[in-house]
């Protein structure tokens, strides 16, 4: 992984990687080359939505405000 495959979006928490190879979804067990895969993991790195399909930029800014509200949640 290189500095280019790390992006920002100013609608996502966090920093994304694209990971056209596959190699980190292959190491996290998910599988690569079938079908379009967007991965979203939580802070501790634990997948927390997985798209097993094309989505659309509105899905992945849902699947990142649910995950920060859960976290603004009170324990």
């Amino acid at each position: 992984m290189t500095s280019q495959d790390v992006t920002t979006a100013p609608w996502a928490p966090d920093r994304s990687i694209v990971d056209h190879g596959g190699a980190i979804h292959a190491a996290l067990g998910v599988p690569v080359g079938v079908v379009p895969i967007a991965l979203v993991l939580d802070r501790r790195h634990r997948p927390a939505t997985l798209f097993l399909r094309a989505i659309a930029v509105l899905e992945l800014r849902a699947a990142y405000m649910t995950l920060a509200e859960e976290k603004a949640a009170p324990k």
